[in-house]
């Protein structure tokens, strides 16, 4: 994996922007498959878009990119949704799905976001009580 923290901010965001959509794209490019496609195969391409904005960025940097992410979410399940009630079946029961499918993987996005932060904060304290020990020693 390469090193994105060692890119220039400028770069570095616009294309971890890129790739936080890409489970919107695979998403609505496999709308037919409805909510099992949802419920499958999003949490894993959500936790790995997700872990890769762990390790770029800092806590302001996650949060930027997680709220990203859950924008995108919720962009594909409107899309998704559409196509789905457009081309394959047009009920009242479709609507309800997709708004419960957009509904839980926000819920996803927003779960792992507050994990991450947690994880952050304490790394953080960790290396600055580790960074600190030394001198209070000696």
């Amino acid at each position: 994996m390469p090193n994105l923290k060692a890119w220039k901010p400028w770069f570095r965001y616009p294309v971890l922007l890129l790739i936080n959509a890409f489970p919107m794209v695979v998403g609505v490019l496999q709308f037919r498959c409805g909510a099992s496609w949802d419920l499958a195969v999003f949490p894993v391409l959500m936790l790995a878009v997700s872990y890769l904005n762990f390790r770029s960025s800092g806590i302001g940097g996650f949060c930027f990119l997680q709220i990203a992410l859950a924008l995108y979410t919720v962009l594909m399940g409107c899309v998704t949704t559409y196509l789905y009630t457009s081309r394959i079946s047009n009920d009242g029961l479709s609507y309800a799905i997709g708004e419960l499918g957009v509904y839980l993987d926000c819920a996803e996005v927003l779960i792992v976001m507050v994990i991450g932060v947690i994880l952050k904060i304490i790394h953080y304290r960790k290396n600055k009580q580790t960074a600190s020990s030394p001198e209070q020693e000696r």
